[in-house]
């Protein structure tokens, strides 16, 4: 039996989107090309894949479920084959670090990742790429990185998440801030005060930084900002009378006037390791295994 892989793939985004017009549009294909290549990959297969009448939102057959479950590894396996084949006999592993900037991670950091991972796989190149905070799932599912270091999980059906290190957070002011001049403020106070918000960014990561962990996004007073990094972003509170939270071993890239106040009662959060579910390479989940091991390193702290 011969499968066009590009049909295969354009199935499993059309499962995982279960809508036809978006998968078209994260595919950059119309509907009408999607469709056929559908029909097609139901020809080379030969029993029906999506239920029928479902135009709009198609679901998977029992049939198409289990394709779909069994591709995905199958997918990735020929676009291992694919990197390999381009690789002048080197492995290159992807670790993406949202909206990061030159001073983080530290260098010296990124080098003892990389010498650790070479203990074990002495042909793999660590490379670190920063991601616009816009960015997170679609440079994981778009294959521009491999790994994303990030807090909180990322809520896609082709990503994984693994819990690797718990971070304490601390209030972040400005000079035009109701805090400019505290040392403590309780986390009742805080959660009050103007937060900046960047609406591009999934809400499952943003939420982390306007408090959306302990009260209801209807809740938050929000001020929204187009920041797609971190130096973005800080510089945009400089101007602002609005306040946002962050990793307490991040504060060093503060600029000034900004500062850091602690917040009490506020509780720290998670991050993690988040990588494609269908990547199932051994160096990998080895790569996995070292963030793990070195992750108050990778923070800073």
């Amino acid at each position: 039996m011969d499968l066009d892989l590009v049909c295969v793939e354009s199935f499993l985004v059309l499962v995982q989107e279960g809508h036809h017009r978006r998968a078209a549009a994260r595919l950059s294909i119309t509907s009408s090309a999607l469709t056929k290549r559908v029909q097609r990959l139901v020809r080379q297969v030969g029993v029906p894949l999506l239920v029928r009448g479902a135009a709009a939102a198609p679901g998977p057959t029992p049939a198409g479920a289990r394709f779909a479950r069994e591709a995905g590894p199958l997918l990735e396996q020929a676009r291992a084959a694919r990197r390999a084949a381009r690789s002048p006999g080197r492995t290159v592993l992807r670790l993406g670090v949202p909206g990061a900037v030159g001073e983080y991670p530290r260098r010296r950091d990124l080098v003892a990742l990389g010498a650790r991972l070479r203990r074990t796989h002495p042909d793999v190149t660590l490379q670190c790429q920063g991601l616009p905070f816009t960015d997170l799932v679609r440079g994981l599912v778009s294959e521009s990185v491999d790994v994303v270091w990030m807090a909180g999980a990322v809520t896609h059906p082709g990503v994984v998440s693994t819990p690797c290190a718990v971070l304490h957070r601390s209030g972040v002011v400005g000079p035009r801030s109701p805090f400019a001049d505290a040392v403590t403020v309780p986390v009742e106070d805080f959660a009050d005060a103007e937060l900046l918000h960047n609406p591009r960014a999934p809400d499952s990561y943003m939420r982390l930084w306007y408090l959306g962990d302990l009260r209801a996004r209807s809740d938050a007073r929000l001020v929204e900002v187009a920041a797609d990094d971190h130096r973005s972003l800080l510089t945009a509170l400089v101007r602002s009378r609005a306040v946002t939270v962050m990793p307490r071993p991040f504060a060093r890239l503060l600029p000034p006037p900004l500062r850091t106040v602690a917040i009490e009662g506020l509780p720290p959060v998670v991050f993690t390791v988040c990588h494609r579910r269908a990547d199932r390479r051994p160096v990998l989940h080895e790569l996995l295994q070292v963030v793990a091991e070195r992750a108050e390193e990778l923070a800073g702290v």
